[in-house]
């Protein structure tokens, strides 16, 4: 019973730190400061819309969106982004991300590159559309 008891603790111990390290979001070890959130105008233009930092839940959520896209076997080709995404790290890189958000059909898609992206679930587009209208 005692040794049952050790095992418990040590193995709840293991998912507490792999959790606690999970949550800490970096690119090639380098931190996010802040994410801009600029809406799409017209072809090539942008406007600021927000801007928000490193470790408020907003932050939080676009970091893991971003964490969420993955090399992938397919190609998407879409119109031009509804919003971009700039992660600026604290080594001075800047990672732009498009979104897109259909909140009618309750889809998205953020993508760094044609063949890096996630798709969006309709709950979490309710959550980016909160963020973004803020």
């Amino acid at each position: 019973m005692r040794r049952f008891k050790y095992e418990a603790i040590i193995i709840l111990s293991l998912f507490v730190i792999i959790g606690l390290t999970g949550c800490h979001a970096t690119w090639n070890g380098n931190k996010p400061e802040k994410v801009l959130i600029y809406e799409y105008q017209s072809e090539d233009s942008y406007e600021l819309l927000k801007e928000i930092n490193e470790n408020t839940e907003e932050a939080k959520v676009l970091i893991k969106f971003a964490q969420d896209v993955k090399e992938q076997d397919d190609r998407m080709d879409l119109p031009p982004p509804d919003y971009r995404l700039d992660f600026s790290l604290d080594n001075g890189v800047t990672i732009p991300y498009s979104l897109w958000l259909n909140q009618d059909l309750g889809s998205g898609v953020i993508m760094e590159k044609t063949s890096r992206f996630a798709e969006i679930s309709t709950s979490d587009v309710n959550k980016l559309d909160d963020i973004l209208r803020d």
